[in-house]
């Protein structure tokens, strides 16, 4: 799954923390262009420490990274809810 972030705020972003929840049955394989953890299928995805990517310029900045998901018994169900930096914030596919 490949994810772009996209500031739509007047603001400048430095540094993001993206968190969201595994569906059920569901289990984090690898990620790309992050860093990721996995707390009991709660997952953050947050930009490298200096790496290019944190910063989400104002006004339309984008990151993109992207993970691999895994489910042995259904087809995987795409997060739909997700925290930016703590602040809710609205996805399409």
């Amino acid at each position: 799954m490949n994810v772009t972030i996209t500031n739509t705020s007047s603001s400048v972003i430095n540094g993001y923390e993206l968190n969201w929840a595994l569906g059920a049955g569901e289990s984090f394989g690898n990620g790309w262009n992050a860093n990721f953890s996995n707390l009991g299928g709660n997952m953050t995805a947050s930009n490298p420490a200096g790496h290019w990517n944190g910063r989400l310029g104002a006004n339309g900045g984008t990151s993109s990274f992207g993970f691999q998901v895994s489910n042995n018994s259904a087809p995987i169900d795409a997060a739909t809810a997700f925290t930016l930096n703590g602040v809710t914030c609205s996805t399409t596919p």
